[in-house]
């Protein structure tokens, strides 16, 4: 049988192939001037430290810090994060490039989670006193329809993920769908939200997001702290676009378990939260299947899984890209593409 696919097919990489992420414990755990260290890396880099900063009057009981590089910056191996009872935080061994720190922090009983966000270009010197002041989270509601008439089936849930213009891992936060079709997504730090439906029926795929009249699928909302955001409207339908075929060896025999990537031409949608850009393998005989890219144009690709390498890195997806074989999708209907092994070009390879 088909391994079949749907675009995005980012859910399975966001689980594996998370970007610089340390977590610290609960600032509650330990007592003052204790360190919560995470895994050990490399001990290169310089420390960055700061604050996270609740409103006044409330206290902080818990929280996490994520520090993900930004734009062309390698994913970091660091050595160390530090949160303490009194909302100071530190990074060890952070190694020069752009960063951005994600904070979330559990304030006293009865009040909701809140978030701050702080970027920063680390070189050679270390980097004190950030300070980084807790705000509200942004909440979001609308609701689910299908283009077909009747309700949405049970176990739909409204998937909000950040950043949406990053290559690193960001904050999910996840809604479950009601009966009517309607769902709320509390907590969404600010930044730009990029909505997917999880738990489709076979063959059903997203279509558009609509928010204030404007299709935001691709570009997604962009939150502060605060805010109420209503009437967005998705739509899921059966009707989609369809590619697949065999990918083959030298020799033309079937090559089981390839990974295939189907790279949109424009670069704005190469990051893994689009639902342009596909990556799957192949099944036991060889055969792909996606269901559900938008129309435009594409390149296809297939190599043998192997190395560590992030197949959604743009060096990586630029490199098959310019190999790959050119696809054009007009319209709705089924593609076959057959695609050969791209041999693997000097340390480099994907998984």
């Amino acid at each position: 049988m088909f391994l079949e696919g749907r675009a995005p097919v980012a859910g399975a990489l966001l689980s594996g192939l998370l970007a610089g992420v340390v977590l610290a414990q609960s600032p509650a755990g330990p007592p003052s001037g204790a360190a919560v260290q995470s895994r050990q890396g490399t001990a290169a880099g310089v420390r960055v430290s700061g604050r996270l900063v609740p409103p006044e009057r409330l206290h902080l009981t818990g929280g996490s810090l994520v520090l993900a590089p930004l734009g062309d910056t390698p994913r970091p191996e660091l050595s160390g994060v530090t949160l303490l009872p009194d909302g100071a935080f530190a990074f060890d061994h952070v190694p020069p490039g752009r960063y951005e720190i994600r904070a979330r922090g559990q304030l006293d009983p009865g009040n909701a989670a809140h978030f701050a966000t702080f970027h920063l270009h680390v070189e050679d010197a270390a980097l004190d006193d950030v300070v980084m002041p807790l705000r509200p989270a942004a909440t979001l509601s609308g609701s689910v329809a299908f283009n077909r008439s009747g309700r949405p089936p049970s176990g739909l849930r409204v998937r909000a993920s950040l950043p949406a213009d990053a290559a690193s891992s960001g904050d999910v936060t996840t809604a479950d769908v009601r009966p009517d079709g309607a769902f709320v997504l509390n907590g969404l730090m600010s930044g730009t939200h990029l909505l997917q439906v999880d738990g489709l029926p076979e063959r059903w795929v997203l279509k558009s997001v609509v928010f204030r009249g404007e299709d935001v699928t691709d570009g997604g909302i962009e939150t502060s702290p605060g805010q109420r955001f209503a009437n967005v409207r998705v739509t899921v339908t059966d009707v989609a676009t369809e590619v697949s075929g065999v990918v083959t060896d030298a020799d033309g025999h079937p090559v089981t378990d390839a990974v295939v990537l189907i790279i949109p031409l424009s670069e704005q949608f190469w990051r893994r939260s689009s639902r342009r850009l596909a990556v799957l393998h192949t099944d036991g005989e060889g055969r792909f299947l996606i269901r559900g890219l938008p129309e435009g144009e594409y390149r296809a690709a297939a190599c043998r899984p192997s190395g560590e390498d992030d197949p959604s890195r743009p060096e990586v997806l630029r490199r098959f890209s310019e190999s790959g074989v050119a696809v054009s999708l007009r319209g709705i209907g089924h593609r076959v593409v057959n695609l050969t092994l791209t041999p693997p070009a000097a340390g480099a390879s994907v998984r």
